[in-house]
Formats: structure tokens, sequence, C-alpha cells
């Protein structure tokens, strides 16, 4: 401190456009800090979140926290619309992870959310960073959210399920089968020049093709075990269950290709497996 203090010698300070910046402390941070305008509502440019991954060290006390409430407790502070809770999720975040938005859920699917802030003070949590809310609440009935129409609460995530007719001409018997458009509520990075924009909400997790029997998906790239490749020239794999190329089958098919992606550092970009389309196949009535 001395070296910075005011004296007719010497006398340093940190100025960013020629004003002296505030020197905010906090001794330790979910392994990023906060842009300004995130905490006061006030951009300051010299605020920026930036890696402070030395927060997460193990030697820091506080680089991990938890706390328990009861659910009707936590229903009655936060989401006293709801008759019950089924489910409570962190559903969006600021740029240095502090919690934005929180959201819980009925059994029954009604849904209700609060802003970070008010999730962190009604809770009194000792601080923002708040990776995953888990819960000892009744588990939710199992169901297929591959081809079970309808809103559906699994494994902590929103799915959505649209299902519809639809006609399949193909080289063999043409006829009418169903089609369902498996939808979840997920982030999606997107470079758009030089900055990647983040998107959360719901976006298409696959297609699924419920089919009464099986001609012509034998010719089909996605209902056939296998490694080929799009016409896009991307790679795509089809396992099937059980692994034959005729007869009643359920098929899963992946697409190798570059996705945005969330990184310690930063974004990049990278190639993964994306889960695109499912095939259910079963024998020709008689």
């Amino acid at each position: 401190m001395a070296s910075t203090a005011s004296s007719a010698a010497t006398g340093e300070a940190v100025v960013s456009g020629g004003t002296v910046v505030r020197g905010y402390f906090f001794s330790s941070s979910g392994g990023r800090t906060r842009n300004s305008e995130d905490v006061w509502g006030t951009v300051l440019p010299y605020a920026r979140s930036v890696d402070d991954h030395w927060s997460q060290l193990a030697a820091n006390p506080y680089n991990a926290w938890y706390r328990t409430f009861g659910s009707e407790t936590v229903r009655t502070a936060l989401f006293p619309t709801l008759p019950d809770l089924a489910k409570v999720l962190v559903t969006a975040k600021d740029a240095g992870g502090g919690v934005q938005t929180a959201t819980a859920w009925s059994a029954a699917g009604a849904s209700a959310t609060v802003s970070g802030a008010a999730f962190v003070a009604a809770l009194g949590l000792p601080s923002v960073w708040v990776w995953s809310v888990e819960s000892t609440l009744p588990a939710q009935p199992a169901v297929d959210v591959l081809a079970t129409p309808g809103y559906h609460l699994v494994a902590g995530r929103q799915w959505r399920t649209d299902c519809h007719p639809y006609y399949l001409a193909g080289p063999a018997v043409p006829k009418w089968a169903t089609l369902c458009t498996v939808n979840i509520v997920a982030y999606r990075y997107t470079i758009v020049g030089s900055t990647v924009v983040t998107t959360y909400g719901w976006m298409v997790n696959n297609l699924t093709y419920l089919d009464a029997d099986r001609p012509g998906w034998d010719l089909s790239p996605i209902a056939v075990p296998g490694v080929r490749t799009t016409t896009g020239g991307l790679p795509l794999r089809t396992t099937c269950t059980p692994s034959v190329a005729t007869g009643p089958r359920q098929c899963e098919s992946w697409v190798y290709k570059p996705v945005v992606a969330r990184t310690a550092t930063g974004f990049a970009i990278v190639r993964i497996w994306v889960f695109s389309w499912a095939v259910r196949l079963v024998a020709a009535p008689l």
C-alpha cells in the first residue's frame, strides 16, 4: 500500500480513460469475475468478466459451498404461485457465471421464474455463483421423450415432443406414418462476425420417425446400421437395436459436425457427434 500512498514524492493510481478506476475487492469468484452491469447495472469498460480460476484452487476455503433447504421453504419464498415443486434449475447465467434466472416446475408442468438476485437474497446464499441445484424432490414418472407427445421434465431438462402424421413416399409402398419433433430447452452458441451470440430457449433435439411397418426404410441411411457420409459430406453414424439392416428395430443416427462450444477460457469450434434422428420400425402387419 505504501507504494501507492499519496505524498509529495510518490503517488500512483490506476486510471481508465483518464478517470481513476474503482478498485472493487472480493475474496473469491466462481472461476470468473462478472461484468459490472451484471452487478450494479452500469457498464464500466475496465470492469469486464475475466478468468479467475485461482478462486477454484483446492487451497481456497471458499472454492465450493452448498446449502440445503426444504422444498416448501423454497416454494413459499420464491415460487408461491406453484402448488408444489418438482424441479428447480438455474436457467440463465451472466458472462461471469453468476445466476441470472432460476426456474421451478410443478409436477403438472407449470413453471415460474425469478431473477438471480431474488434467488440469492431469498435463500441467503453466500454468492451468485450457483452452478447447480440438486434435489430430492419426488421423482417424475419415466417417459419416452422421443415418442411421447407433450411437455416433459426428465433428468432435469425440459422437453417438448410434437407428433404429427407424415407421408412416406420412398421407393416402396407409399403410406402414412408418424413423425415427432423432439425439442429441448438448452444453450446455443453462434458465431456472428467476430462475436459469439448466446441463445437460451427451445431448440430441436432430434426427429423421431415412428413407423407402423418397414417398407422403404431398408434403403435409408438413418435406418440401416453403419457409418457413411451425408449428402453434405459429413460423417453419419447409425446404430440399431438389434443391429440388423432389416426387420423390426430401433435406430439412432448422429452427424459428426462442427459446433461452437463453451470452454474454460472462452469459446471454440469443436467437432462432435450430434444426435439427429431416431427411427422405430416394427414388423409389418400380417
